[in-house]
Formats: C-alpha cells, structure tokens, sequence
C-alpha cells in the first residue's frame, strides 16, 4: 500500500507491504520500482518524495517472490523545472522577420499558465500546452532585449534564464552635419560627418557630391575651402545587411561680400547696396541675385532706395546660376521718429468716478522712445522718460478728470502725437 498515492514534492510517503499468508519468525521484504529490486527490506518503509520517486511499486516476501502484490502508483507533483526559452531562428535575427519563443519546462500537473517578460516587464499572458509560444511578426530594433518566461502549474512557478534578442537591421536614420556652418568663409576649413543607426555597425561610409564619388570615411575634412567645393553633399552608409543613404546638405561658400555705404540711416536717407565677387572660381560672373532676411528679391529689386523702416534687415547676395555661393548676411537698421502712436485705457467699460484708471501710450520708433508727455484738453498734465509703453495713471478718479487726452513721444529723430482718447467719468 502507498500512503498518500498521489504527493507534492517533499512530502513523507508511507509503503507497507501487507500479506494474508501466515509467516513466522522475522521474514525479509523486497520492494521493487518499476518492476526493478530495491535495496529495501522492511515491511514498512519511509521517505521523502521526490522526482525520481514517482513509479509503480510492488513488493514481495522474501523467498516468495514469485507472490508479488499487484503494483501501485506513486505520482509526484512538483512546480516547473528545467524552463528555457528556445527561439525560432537558429540564425542571426533580421529586421522585419517573424520570431517565434517557445517556453519549455518540466512539470507535474503540467503547467497551466506562460506569463512572457522582456527587460524584466510583462508582454504577454497565455493559459496553454507545455510549450507555450510568443510570436513577433515583423521584428524591429524596438523588439531587441532580454526576454525570459514565467511558468506555473498551481503547485508553483518558476522562470527561466533570460535569452536575448539581437535584431540586426541595415543603415537608417543617416544624416551628414556640418563643423561649424553649411556656410563656409572661402579659404576656411570644414568636416562633414555622417551618422546612421546600424546593427551591425555601419562597415562603410561613402560621400558624394552633386552625385559624384568624393571620399569615403566617416567624416569628410575640406582644407582651405574654394568656391569650386560649393554644392550639394550627402552620405551612404553600408553594413551587411544594406545601404541608407542621408539627405543633400547644402554647402555654401561665402565668396561674396555685401558692401553698403551706411548699416544705420534715418528714414528717407538714400542706401545703396552693392555685391562684390571675391569667388575664386573663374566662371563665375557678376549676375546676382538678392536676399532681405533670407527670402529672395524680385529681379527688379533696386539697390539704390530711400530708406523705409520696413526696408530694415538683414541682407545678402548670391550668384545667379549657383545658389551654393553667397555672402554674409549684413544688417540694415532705419531710424525714424515715433509712428502709429496710440493711446489705451486699462479700463474697458464704464468708468465710474472713484476707481483708478490707467492710460497707456504705445508707439513705433527706432530708436525707442525716450520722452513721453500728456495732454488734457491740449495742456500738457504729466511728462515722463521711460519705456515704449509708457503709462499715467489717474487714482480717486472724479468728474474733473474726464475730458480728452493724448500723448506725445519723442525719440530724438522726431516727435509725434496721437490722436485723443475721451476719458467719460460716470
């Protein structure tokens, strides 16, 4: 007899080899496992369960073994053991293949429930067979990490190592930047370079310009920089999965040089604009072409004005049929006196005699204004130096204060007026 017949793993099992026939003296037992011998001999017989434990056991007296007892079963249940993850692809792992996990384990019941990890956080859950599966159709690089399988029977659970994920994927996200500038003083020195994610590593990298062969290395270093290096630049990257290529870099040579006869004028002053060639390349003419704050002119964009205060900005010339070559930007400032004066009052609606009321005078002017004066009904009630938003303000406001005020604003190139604003005191 075994007591229990069915046990969990490290529990105390009890055989007894009980007989109907009539023995004397002190007889000797043999038990036997799975119809082999053991080294047993009592008629009673402890330990504790185990694994290798599990079988069918039968017994006999000594000298009448050929009246052995029908076998019983002894069935052990443990949680899972010996958990591995074996992954579907023998081979290196390629981006935007399918991979397939597949958890294996040893277990008594079998087990019942896959949990899948990757870098220690959970993905996946399934109850199923004993070798649960965790499919990743169209693998990225986003995939790659340590996975691992979590697996129980309702007697325990355990995990297995981790296995790792190694996605490999050609050259992305290629891109070239520059030393200093994509605008480059003539004569200057300047090292492209270029990087792209790759697994493995990019193995080589190769540059190009307006489509031709230049060099090939990671970075790319022009000494002395001529007006002839001026275009487009991009690079390749190639590993041995494939090849990415980065977007065109415009590489500009400033060989050209924006000369104009004052940077600072008063409106109304005359500009004159001119565009000296200093390129060394001999092709290259005098037809240019103009830029104010980097949008390009009209071909009948004059060089010779009178200065407006919205002619203000940077501007910049080009050569007609080259638009890698260029000049530094160079700053126009326009003074005028103030413009577009106003005046604001801080309440919106009704102003009731007793509350505070704040008028405000907003203008325009390069430079910025430097005296504001006020007026009441044409005589002069506050003057102030200060800001561009210059204020007064009217505490306890009463009846005697209503009437019509404007501001005055002077910057040194001039001085202006706005028109009047009412002050109601209800």
């Amino acid at each position: 007899m075994v007591n229990p017949d069915t046990v969990t793993e490290g529990q105390i099992v009890t055989l007894t080899c009980s007989t109907t026939c009539t023995l004397t003296g002190s007889p000797a037992f043999i038990w036997y496992w799975n119809g082999s011998p053991l080294s047993l001999t009592n008629q009673r017989v402890y330990f504790t369960a185990s694994i290798e434990d599990a079988g069918k056991y039968s017994c006999a007296v000594k000298g009448y073994e050929d009246l052995r007892t029908p076998a019983v079963a002894l069935n052990v249940r443990y949680p899972p053991k010996r958990i591995s993850v074996s992954v579907s692809s023998s081979g290196e792992i390629l981006e935007g293949s399918s991979v397939t996990l597949t958890c294996s384990s040893d277990a008594n019941p079998p087990v019942q429930n896959y949990t899948w990890f990757k870098n220690n956080r959970g993905v996946f859950s399934e109850t199923g067979g004993p070798e649960e599966s965790y499919t990743i159709k169209k693998i990225t690089q986003q995939d790659a990490g340590e996975y691992y399988c979590k697996a129980g029977n309702g007697i325990g659970t355990n995990s297995s190592p981790p296995k790792r994920l190694d996605v490999q994927y050609s050259p992305k996200n290629t891109s070239v930047s520059v030393s200093s500038s994509a605008e480059v003083e003539e004569g200057s020195s300047v090292t492209l370079t270029c990087s792209s994610d790759a697994n493995p590593p990019v193995q080589r990298y190769t540059w190009f310009k307006d489509n031709s062969l230049k060099n090939s290395g990671r970075s790319y270093t022009i000494k002395e920089i001529r007006s002839s290096d001026a275009g487009e630049y991009f690079c390749e990257a190639n590993n041995e999965i494939g090849t990415d290529r980065s977007p065109h870099i415009h590489l500009k040579v400033l060989c050209l040089k924006v000369e104009m006869n004052s940077d600072s004028v008063r409106e109304g002053e005359m500009v004159t604009l001119t565009c000296n060639n200093t390129c060394t390349h001999p092709s290259y003419g005098t037809t240019f072409i103009w830029y104010r704050n980097g949008q390009l002119q009209s071909s009948t964009f004059n060089r010779n004005f009178k200065a407006r205060n919205e002619d203000a900005g940077s501007y910049s010339c080009g050569v007609g049929y080259n638009n890698h070559l260029s000049s530094s930007a160079v700053l126009l400032s326009v003074k005028y006196p103030p413009k577009r004066i106003s005046v604001s009052v801080s309440s919106s609606g009704e102003i009731l005699e007793g509350s505070s009321v704040t008028l405000t005078c907003i203008s325009d002017a390069n430079p910025p204004v430097q005296n504001y004066t006020w007026f009441k009904n044409n005589r002069a009630v506050f003057s102030e130096t200060g800001g561009p938003e210059e204020s007064y303000t009217i505490k306890n406001i009463t009846q005697q204060d209503a009437g019509e005020y404007y501001c005055k604003a002077g910057n040194g190139i001039g001085t202006n007026s706005s028109p009047p604003k009412r002050l109601d005191v209800q």
